[in-house]
């Protein structure tokens, strides 16, 4: 149950899951397609009370309170993403406040960050397995820019606009996996209707 101190009553979830069955990039992505207010509320793997909440304003993170302490936004929501599991749930309201970290994250920029900073490298296997042999392209219209991806990122996504390849001939790259793996999971890349359902998927209340 959610802690909120002193409110006798918490609120009902818009929508709840589990990070082991939804990672968090896909459900930081699924806020960003809806244009949610709200707050996603993560608990700890651990036995640890209390949670990690972020605020967020049309599908964007602007602010947190978070177990650990941070000097950044953007530094103290970079480590969720490497919990492997642990239920998290949406709110239609703000359970949050205003705090020191009150800022605005891209979050296509912040999931670059996240898998430069070592995301799970289970969740980046899953992402590019749904390719298979099939060729990754980079759609055109996309605007890179948001995901401020340093040179040699950005060198391989020209190579990808060059010649398209299967995820699987870029497998001896980490860097490379790690681009198309950005570049999946923002919908920048082209890619099958079933694998775009799978990624919007997560447990509503």
């Amino acid at each position: 149950m959610l802690d909120l101190g002193a409110m006798t009553e918490a609120p009902k979830p818009l929508a709840q899951g589990d990070l082991a069955q939804t990672p968090l990039a896909h459900v930081l992505l699924s806020l960003l397609e809806r244009g949610l207010d709200g707050t996603l509320a993560i608990w700890p793997e651990t036995e640890r009370a209390g949670q990690d909440r972020v605020l967020f304003a049309k599908g964007v993170p602007v602010d947190a309170r978070l177990l650990e302490p941070a000097a950044t936004l953007e530094r103290g929501l970079l480590p969720l993403f490497h919990r492997v599991r642990g239920p998290y749930a949406f709110y239609g309201s703000d359970l949050v406040g205003q705090t020191k970290l009150r800022d605005t994250v891209d979050p296509y920029h912040l999931l670059a960050a996240a898998l430069r900073g070592g995301v799970r490298q289970d969740v980046v296997d899953a992402v590019l397995a749904r390719y298979g042999d099939r060729p990754v392209r980079v759609n055109a219209s996309t605007a890179l820019g948001r995901f401020e991806l340093v040179p040699k990122e950005r060198a391989v996504l020209d190579v990808l606009r060059a010649q398209p390849q299967s995820a699987r001939a870029r497998r001896a790259s980490r860097r490379s996996r790690r681009v198309c793996s950005t570049c999946s999971r923002s919908r920048s890349s082209s890619r099958s209707s079933a694998a775009r359902s799978d990624e919007r998927a997560w447990s509503r209340a």
